[in-house]
This record gives structure tokens, sequence and C-alpha cells, in this order.
């Protein structure tokens, strides 16, 4: 997934020369790069966005949605550029001791050099080189694969503001819409009202998505659109019949399209826990299947696995691929939410979980 190239040469004449000729070849590349904060980082290249780089094939273009509800507009990628050598990758494999060691993890690899870190103003500040944090991976990669989004200050501000609170966020502006309903004798509101030992899909009022967003106090928010939210009780004993699952909303994505999804862990009433800690992931159409790509503590990516490869967590990238790769990407995330809601944060886990697919939502003038 990654690449590299070499120029041999015996004098810094001859280097400067190549780099002239490289230069006259890229000319709009070369523009790109001069004009994007975080310098270069279109889909289909290396991803660099300050906090981390990695290499992402992608499809020349994506479909977003505009903020009046209208059909969606045709957003144009960020052409390749030429980069230097970028961090590469390592293969991943588990050691089969994990909670859920039979639910297929896809081709695995870690991004050399990366770490997690839930201390989000130094990975914001980028005090610790490699350091990563789920959600600002995941808008990171959006913004660079839809420029138009928001921008790079946006989103540290949105960090900033919300912390490792993020996900919660987003879930509690899904229950105020409504859309669930009110609470019933049990306890479980009725559009919450899990299925024992199953995964239940919540039905989104009208059939139409939920505009949700994340604000950072004075500047433009993050705006999704939620398309998708499925939900279950988290299982007393982990195991993969547990997780299957298909998110269909993934299933309607073009090559190229990308979508965050948040994997909220839930209080029985269908309220966020707070106390115990969400997570972001970002899944991309790809030719062969589907991309999923996260910053993730290692226990967490290996759904309880371990590798000598990626002990301190950092940047994976799972490809899914073959006549089953939606209901593997899907079955996976169902998976790293039920793990993460009960055995993720320490001395603290939940009851149910909630999965939510968020299409990102461009600003007015896009």
């Amino acid at each position: 997934m990654s690449s590299s190239f070499r120029v041999a040469s015996s004098s810094t004449a001859q280097l400067q020369a190549l780099e002239l000729m490289r230069r006259q070849l890229q000319p709009k590349a070369a523009s790109h790069a001069a004009t994007t904060a975080r310098g270069p980082a279109p889909a289909a290249a290396r991803f660099d966005s300050g906090r981390s780089s990695f290499e992402l094939a992608g499809s020349p273009r994506a479909r977003g949605p505009n903020l009046t509800g209208e059909s969606p507009v045709l957003v144009q990628y960020q052409p390749p550029t030429p980069t230097p050598p970028a961090p590469g990758f390592t293969p991943v494999a588990s050691d089969g001791r994990g909670a859920l060691g039979d639910i297929p993890l896809g081709e695995l690899s870690h991004q050399d050099g990366t770490s997690y870190s839930a201390n989000v103003p130094e990975v914001v500040a980028g005090t610790v080189p490699g350091a990563s944090y789920c959600a600002a991976t995941a808008f990171d990669m959006l913004r660079e694969a839809l420029p138009q989004w928001t921008t790079a200050e946006s989103i540290d501000a949105v960090l900033l503001e919300h912390r490792v609170r993020s996900s919660g966020a987003i879930w509690e502006q899904l229950v105020a819409s409504g859309a669930f309903g009110g609470h019933q004798p049990s306890g479980y509101m009725e559009g919450l009202d899990p299925s024992p030992g199953g995964i239940s899909e919540a039905a989104l009022p009208g059939g139409q998505p939920i505009p949700v967003e994340l604000d950072s106090g004075d500047g433009p928010p993050l705006r999704f659109e939620a398309t998708e939210v499925e939900f279950a009780l988290v299982p007393q004993t982990l195991n993969p019949e547990a997780a299957v699952s298909t998110l269909e909303s993934l299933g309607d994505m073009e090559v190229g399209e990308m979508r965050a999804v948040i994997m909220r862990p839930l209080n029985y009433g269908g309220s966020s826990a707070n106390n115990v800690t969400g997570h972001w992931v970002v899944v991309e159409r790809t030719e062969e299947g589907y991309r999923l790509t996260q910053s993730a503590p290692e226990d967490w990516a290996l759904l309880g696995g371990a590798s000598p490869d990626a002990a301190q967590g950092g940047v994976y990238v799972h490809e899914f691929t073959g006549d089953s790769a939606l209901e593997d990407v899907s079955t996976y995330i169902h998976a790293e939410a039920q793990y993460s809601a009960a055995q993720g944060t320490e001395d603290a886990s939940a009851g149910m979980y909630a999965v939510a697919v968020l299409r990102p939502v461009l600003p007015p003038d896009a």
C-alpha cells in the first residue's frame, strides 16, 4: 500500500535537474501542493494530515449531499500528486487468541511509525510523531478526499471542542431528533428496543437521513447525515454469530465514496454511556470491495488479539474483498463495537451499543 522512489545521482546538480523536469511534467500537482495547508493528500495518493501519512488507493470522484436536502452533488477528488517516500505498512496477523478470533479482519496492515493516543490536544498539536486518534484520522481522511467539506483548521477546532466525546455528541443529536420515540415501560426507547441475541435496525423517520453536526464554538461545524443506525445488546459472551450484519447503506456507495461510521456504547435507556469510549472509522468502496481505515488501540483493531508488529496501536487499514465483502466489513464493525463496549474501557462497560453510518454533508457554497 505504500510507494517510494529513489533517484541515484552523483551530484546535487543532477538531482536539481531531475526535480525541475518532474515539476514541469506535473504543473497541476505542484499547484495543488502549494495551496493545500497540510500538504498533498488526495484519495488516490499519500494521505498526509500532519498527524499521519499513508497510501490510499481510490476513485477519482465521489458523491456528497448538499445542505438543502436535494439530490447528492458530484464532488471531484483532488488529482494524485508525486510525493517523497512515505511511511509504509506492515501486514498484521493476529495471534489467534482474540475474543472474536473467527471474525474476518480483512487483509490487515498497520502504518509504520503510528501509535494510538486519546490525548486529543497532543494529537492536534503533533507534538508526538505518529500519534493518531480515531476521530482525527476519520475527519482528516474525509477532508482529503472531499476538500470542499471542511478545512484543517475547522477539524482541529472540533477535535479540541469535543475531545473524546465526539461520537457521544452525534448520538445525543440522533436521540434529540425524536427518531427513536419515547421510553416504554420496559425502559427501552420505542425505536431502540433490542432483540435478544440479535442486531436490530432503527427506522429513520420517513426513511430519510437525520442531519447531525459537530460544532467548534466559533468556526463552521462538521456536517453529516445519518443514513443508517443499527443497535444491539452487548453479548455477555462475545461470539462471532452475534456480530453478523449487513449495513445496507454501505452497499449503496459508488466506488470511491467514503462514509464515517461511529460505534457508540449506550445505556439500556438509549442514552450515550459516556463513561465508555466510543469510536470512529472510515469505510471506502473500492473496485474490489471495501476498505476500512481507523486509528485504534491494537486490541480493538484485532478484536482482542495481539501482534508483535503493532503493539502500540495506531493507523490500521482493513481490505475486504470478494463476494462477502459487504457482510464482512459490516460484521467487523459490529464486532469491534461489541468488543470496545464490553472491554475497551478500563473498569467500565456498556449494556447496549449502536452503529451509525454518517455521510459527510457539503457546505452551501461548496
